[in-house]
């Protein structure tokens, strides 16, 4: 029993760290649907993470806008809308980088604007606020349509892949760099129960340990040059 869980375990964290890397190296293209061409609905309430540490949950008020949240290691210097003027706004920062903030806009410039929250580093994070009479977040399901994806999942075969995992075709090698992946990924969150928190522990990791070769943009890259066996080897894509 202990060794089909750790089975099931690696399995899911090395399909984790599957998709952080391949999405390092690809673009996909979003599918088109029925539901993408329905104007969006409207929310009120916008939780931007469920990372305690680096979120804002950002709420609508009547003609408010309400921002609390926490960036422990960035704080939060300054809270804005780019581009209609503010009657009134107070912004207080903790020491632990938790903070609150309440913005009263005038009149909005157009039918759209952008909230800008700005940190210590300089980083700049820019959310998008509808108005129409009153603000409002743009909601368009794309929490259910990714669901919906997740749960109607398409077995292909093995050779439509396994160029992602090695550029050797011979089956022992595709198992050594699934090994080798399991083993990391097991490294990096072994000890780590939350699926949300093993995945940020994982793209954590690939941020600090694998270089994103710039120049390769103007150079040719092959196939093998971003298959993972090789990304490991190199540290880089």
């Amino acid at each position: 029993m202990k060794k089909h869980t750790a089975a099931i375990k690696a399995v899911r964290i090395t399909a984790a760290l599957i998709t952080v890397l391949m999405l390092i190296t690809c673009c996909f293209a979003e599918e088109e649907s029925d539901s993408s061409q329905n104007a969006p609905q409207k929310c009120y309430e916008l939780i931007t993470s469920y990372d305690t540490g680096y979120y804002s949950k950002i709420s609508i008020n009547n003609r408010s806008i309400v921002i609390e949240g926490c960036y422990a290691d960035d704080k939060v210097t300054d809270i804005t809308l780019k581009n209609c003027g503010t009657v009134s706004s107070t912004l207080r920062v903790n020491e632990d980088g938790t903070f609150s903030s309440v913005i009263n806009p005038s009149s909005p410039t157009g039918d759209s604007d952008e909230l800008i929250i700005t940190l210590q580093s300089g980083a700049k994070l820019d959310y998008r606020i509808m108005y129409s009479g009153n603000w409002y977040f743009p909601d368009n399901k794309l929490s259910e349509t990714n669901n919906a994806v997740l749960e109607n999942v398409i077995s292909t075969s093995a050779k439509s892949w396994v160029g992602y995992v090695t550029d050797e075709q011979a089956e022992e090698s595709v198992k050594q760099t699934l090994d080798e992946v399991a083993y990391l990924a097991d490294y990096i969150a072994g000890d780590i129960d939350d699926e949300y928190l093993k995945l940020r522990a994982i793209s954590e990791w690939v941020s600090q340990n694998i270089y994103y070769d710039r120049d390769a943009k103007n150079n040719s890259v092959t196939r093998s040059t971003i298959c993972i066996k090789n990304v490991l080897k190199e540290r880089r894509t």
